[in-house]
């Protein structure tokens, strides 16, 4: 068989290139043809100032040096896809953000809002790689992003650093291309971590890939735009874990009703809101405690005093209550609070809206026998 010239010559004419002259056309084969693919220009260097922007530094060294070592070499993608981008990494879900959604908040956010130098910061979702390079649609089970929560002010300083890259902004250097970037321009990314708080990213100054327990990535992905709600649904909403754990982060609960000072009805339901086990347990000792079992792991309620009082939480809980947050174990009490845009708790003293508990905790009903109903939702793994 053969194509006639004038056809042939309107495709090149066209663009539409590369023919499969290899194949055999007379035996009747037919060509294979690619649209022309512009392969962009190497633009040298970005070279990427991790000072005010260590915890954005420390996620991408993570995923360059123990994911990914290719994703130093970015292509830019000028199609305004970053929304896109940020969807297919997990970051961000018709929900919100996957950082501001109980249970991955509580697990992967939470903990940084304890300490002295977190307090009243705001925290969001980072990607790598970021969401102007271009990257291929996930796919379930793919690991296409590491994602980490980290201060948005330090989020939004590795995101204007890479801005001013694209756009060209005077003295760059090692920067080659003249002007901002075209689509498809590539060129490579370099840390420079002299000046910046060492402490905060080890990934970048250690020779180290264990995860600390707050690097994180999307294992599934259940909608187009990717949904979280409140409470989670397993099956309706994205699928996360911890990375290098490759179990996904899901949601128990527990409701507890404490009658007189003693008596613990206690009832665990597992990530498909089933209940799995009921059972009646006593601790005697104000400070005592009891091991509920029924879930993956053993759940420990400790007392702190007379019903009424605070309860402490430790699931997972290993020999002393020691746990180890790289290794899925969760402690928490009753006055504990996240953030959640879907689980908040008005309060008086703080505007932010935020705020959620983990527990709801009614009042001690004592009209009766002393009696009172406590709900706590909190991040659990299922059965390998």
């Amino acid at each position: 068989m053969k194509i006639a010239v004038a056809a042939t010559a309107a495709l090149l004419q066209a663009g539409l290139l590369e023919l499969a002259l290899a194949q055999n056309l007379e035996a009747g084969s037919v060509p294979r043809i690619y649209p022309r693919k512009e392969e962009g220009s190497d633009c040298g260097k970005w070279h990427f100032n991790c000072k005010g922007a260590e915890s954005a530094c420390n996620n991408a060294c993570y995923h360059v040096k123990c994911v990914d070592q290719k994703s130093e070499t970015m292509v830019y993608d000028s199609k305004n896809n970053e929304q896109k981008h940020r969807e297919n990494s997990g970051c961000q879900t018709t929900g919100g953000s996957v950082c501001d959604a109980f249970p991955f908040s509580q697990k992967l956010h939470d903990p940084f809002r304890s300490s002295e130098e977190s307090k009243g910061k705001d925290y969001s979702c980072d990607e790598w790689p970021m969401a102007m390079i271009k990257q291929d649609d996930f796919k379930d089970g793919k690991y296409r992003n590491s994602l980490r929560c980290i201060p948005t002010e330090e989020n939004d300083n590795a995101g204007r650093q890479l801005q001013e890259f694209i756009a060209g902004k005077d003295g760059m250097r090692d920067r080659t291309c003249k002007g901002k970037l075209k689509d498809g321009d590539r060129f490579k990314v370099t840390f420079e971590t002299k000046d910046a708080d060492q402490d905060k990213m080890p990934f970048c100054v250690k020779k180290t890939c264990d995860n600390d327990g707050y690097e994180f990535r999307m294992t599934k992905k259940t909608a187009r735009k990717g949904d979280l709600r409140f409470p989670y649904d397993a099956g309706r909403d994205n699928h996360y874990t911890v990375a290098g754990l490759d179990r996904d982060i899901l949601q128990c609960s527990v409701v507890i009703h404490r009658r007189r000072n003693a008596q613990f009805d206690i009832e665990l339901f597992d990530w498909m809101k089933k209940s799995v086990k009921k059972e009646t347990q006593h601790i005697e000792d104000p400070n005592g405690f009891v091991i509920a079992k029924g879930l993956p792991a053993d759940l420990a309620i400790i007392k702190t005093g007379s019903i009424g009082t605070r309860l402490s939480f430790n699931y997972g809980a290993h020999e002393f209550f020691k746990f180890d947050a790289g290794k899925g174990d969760f402690a928490w009490d009753t006055d504990s609070v996240g953030q959640s845009r879907q689980f908040r708790k008005n309060r008086d003293e703080t505007d932010d809206e935020k705020d959620a508990m983990y527990c709801r905790v009614g009042n001690v009903d004592r009209m009766h026998k002393p009696e009172q109903r406590i709900e706590c939702f909190f991040p659990c793994y299922a059965k390998q």
